[in-house]
């Protein structure tokens, strides 16, 4: 447009406005919509840190406002993933306008981005209504995986796909949410469960090596390939035949006066539990 709108130099209800500035024109826009999404991040931040109640029943409004503050850390780098303003696009703009800027004496250009974008009473109680929904699933999520009882667990398997879980949970929070510290507090307790691993012989003869997993006193099934190891032994293969894991080898070219042995070896969340068993 040959003139700039009105709307770029005062406030309008209903409506964000905003600026940015850069060196080429889609840096700009970028930076447009990122400050448009700070500016609701403020509307919810606000909203809470007025509240006198609970936003929910997990969560407390301190904690609440706690991680709004981290969001707009985020987003201040323009490097956050915040699910719940997702579907805030370009698409959704109003209006916008730009200029290119020149200055004289530094020869120095650069653009000015300006976005109008709809922003209501109901889009800011919608948009806090979804931050504290996603915030309650965490909580939520987090007081499962505490309450995991490591006791139960019958299976090798189960401690991997439940350390899987909670990693794959652990990495969905931001780099300096506290509830970090409390997945890295239930890992230690997985990974204190791991180290009480053991591989223990039924059987060991020249044909097959039979062998069980424990933790601690209990035995655990395990269905996990092991890595199998051995100077002389040839043609070796893994299988679990009725809960026990079954190695069978050649040992023809064994010699009779020498230490012939096969090592075992499991890895469980990185932890490597392994044996050797000397065949006579």
């Amino acid at each position: 447009a040959r003139r700039a709108p009105q709307w770029i130099y005062g406030a309008e209800q209903n409506f964000l406005i905003v600026s940015a500035e850069a060196e080429d024109i889609e840096t700009a826009k970028s930076k447009a919509l990122n400050e448009v999404k700070k500016q609701m991040v403020n509307a919810i931040s606000e909203n809470i840190r007025t509240a006198s109640h609970t936003t929910t029943e997990e969560i407390g409004v301190d904690d609440v406002y706690a991680t709004v503050e981290l969001y707009r850390e985020e987003l201040a780098t323009e490097s956050g993933n915040v699910p719940f303003l997702s579907q805030v696009t370009l698409a959704n703009v109003t209006d916008y306008y730009w200029e290119k800027r020149y200055d004289k004496k530094t020869k120095a250009e650069w653009f000015v981005y300006h976005l109008k974008y709809p922003f209501s009473r109901l889009n800011q109680e919608e948009l806090i209504a979804k931050f504290e929904a996603q915030e309650a699933a965490i909580n939520r999520q987090l007081k499962e995986l505490e309450q995991v009882d490591f006791s139960a667990f019958t299976s090798v398997e189960q401690m991997v796909t439940q350390g899987t879980t909670l990693r794959t949970f652990q990495s969905t929070l931001m780099e300096n949410d506290s509830r970090r510290k409390a997945c890295d507090r239930i890992l230690r307790g997985y990974k204190s469960n791991v180290e009480q691993l053991t591989i223990q012989a039924v059987s060991v003869d020249r044909e097959k090596t039979l062998y069980e997993v424990y933790l601690g006193e209990k035995k655990m099934a395990c269905n996990i390939r092991p890595y199998l190891r051995s100077k002389c032994l040839e043609q070796m293969n893994w299988q679990v035949k009725d809960g026990v894991n079954v190695v069978t080898y050649d040992y023809s070219e064994c010699f009779e006066d020498e230490q012939n042995y096969i090592d075992i070896t499991i890895t469980v969340m990185g932890k490597k539990i392994n044996h050797r068993y000397f065949i006579l």
